[in-house]
């Protein structure tokens, strides 16, 4: 072998070493990117980081909002139906229309403030960060790391590790679920009190209605199914 090749072969594979990351530089990374994503309410560039199964649910979520009638809608879990509503509310049917899948409307919520408005996540970091071949959970806390916040979940997909925001999702469901459960009253007045929060107005009477039939005529209103479906370890470390 010739010094020049070996020379460049060495080079190589210093270079090689030097770029690997190892998966808890990685998972930070994304958390930070995702974290700044919102702050600056760059849509499109927060989905960049988020896992397949959150997008799916968003699709789903999606076709709640523009197709789900009152019957399907007071069927839907507290969360579908909370965005649904929500969404009715702050978009005009055109716009919501114009959205086509579940990473549009998911940029669309970050765009309109609706993902972390305080920003709070670009105020804490992951630590207790555990790994388990595919999937990763990490705790957020606060910079001096003596107070702890919600667990966040990562998943390994084609290689790259995504933030599975489904998980905070059905954690953060459960929570506003438990708190109108405790004040003693019902969903739709929680959601309507969020609502005019939020909006300055209460909820619009049109909220219960479908935007439009839906495409597939064949398919019932009553039949989508916008639930939070949290894939297993399993399921998550498999994909």
């Amino acid at each position: 072998m010739s010094r020049t090749l070996f020379i460049t072969i060495l080079i190589t594979l210093c270079l090689s070493s030097c770029n690997t990351t190892t998966d808890e530089e990685q998972i930070k990374a994304v958390y930070k990117g995702y974290a700044q994503a919102i702050a600056n309410k760059q849509g499109m560039e927060a989905t960049k980081y988020l896992d397949s199964y959150t997008i799916e649910f968003f699709g789903r979520l999606l076709d709640c909002i523009k197709y789900c009638d009152s019957v399907a809608l007071a069927s839907e879990e507290f969360y579908p139906k909370f965005a649904t509503l929500l969404a009715r509310n702050l978009m005009h049917k055109d716009k919501i229309h114009s959205i086509q899948n579940g990473e549009q409307l998911y940029a669309t919520f970050v765009n309109l403030g609706l993902v972390d408005n305080d920003n709070e996540m670009m105020s804490l970091n992951i630590s207790h960060l555990n790994i388990d071949t595919d999937l990763a959970i990490a705790t957020m806390v606060d910079s001096n790391a003596d107070t702890s916040y919600a667990k966040l979940y990562f998943i390994k997909q084609d290689d790259e590790w995504k933030f599975g925001m489904i998980y905070l999702l059905k954690s953060i469901s459960e929570f506003l679920e438990s708190e109108y459960k405790a004040k003693g009253v019902s969903d739709i007045d929680f959601i309507n009190a969020a609502i005019l929060m939020g909006t300055g107005h209460t909820m619009s009477k049109n909220s219960w209605q479908s935007l439009s039939d839906h495409p597939d005529n064949s398919m019932e209103k009553s039949l989508i199914n916008s639930s939070i479906n949290i894939p297993d370890k399993d399921t998550a470390a498999a994909e």
